[in-house]
């Protein structure tokens, strides 16, 4: 029974650390591709940058907590 749950548990660190990795690669191509070809982020006005910036850095911390939830638990799955 333990070495099952030990199991599980692994298999749950990969699949969030997976998820974690998408939504980080994500938001980078989104602010990437935002980008003109100075280097400048184009926004069609002010409100949409700031919701723009404040949603992909939600969502970037998001998805770090979501990597170290994964390594912590693919750790535990091991041991």
């Amino acid at each position: 029974m333990k070495h099952q749950q030990q199991h599980i548990i692994f298999i749950v660190g990969i699949a969030l650390l997976l998820f974690g990795l998408i939504i980080r690669y994500s938001v980078g191509r989104r602010r990437f591709n935002r980008r003109n070809q100075f280097g400048n982020p184009e926004y069609q006005g002010y409100n949409q940058s700031l919701v723009t910036r404040g949603g992909e850095g939600c969502a970037k911390g998001l998805g770090t907590l979501l990597i170290l939830a994964g390594l912590v638990l693919i750790f535990v799955g091991l041991a």
